[in-house]
């Protein structure tokens, strides 16, 4: 059983294209009163399903097994038990199971993504001082 999980994954096919549309021009219009952080949430999610990928709305409390934690950050999940294992990403135990906090996760992956731009910057750098084509 997951711990503090608010999860709801919408199929784009499960949206009939006549309501997104209707929502989506309510939103364009501002007809529908709402916070701006939830409306542009909103939009946002509009435009992803119009587009014809699945979203996934989930809570920042969410609770997420090494499974889900590895289809979030794109890997392996042996990576992501490595990562837990050593100390990487903080766990804790539900029985023999491992649980990772989203918010654990999301700032795993930013400092991951910062890393990783930083690596190509210094390469592209690399590059241009020595006149290579990448």
């Amino acid at each position: 059983m997951k711990e503090n999980v608010m999860l709801s994954t919408i199929n784009p096919s499960s949206l009939n294209a006549e309501a997104a549309e209707q929502i989506a021009a309510q939103l364009d219009a501002g007809v529908l009163e709402l916070p701006t952080s939830l409306r542009e949430a909103l939009t946002g999610i509009v435009a992803e399903l119009r587009a014809g990928n699945e979203v996934t709305v989930m809570s920042s409390s969410a609770v997420l097994t090494t499974a889900e934690a590895a289809e979030l950050l794109n890997v392996s999940r042996p990576h992501v038990v490595k990562l837990v294992d050593g100390g990487t990403i903080p766990h804790h135990m539900a029985g023999s199971h491992r649980r990772l906090a989203l918010a654990d996760l999301l700032a795993y992956k930013t400092q991951r993504d910062d890393a990783s731009r930083v690596a190509l910057a210094e390469i592209q750098q690399l590059a241009d001082d020595t006149g290579m084509d990448l």
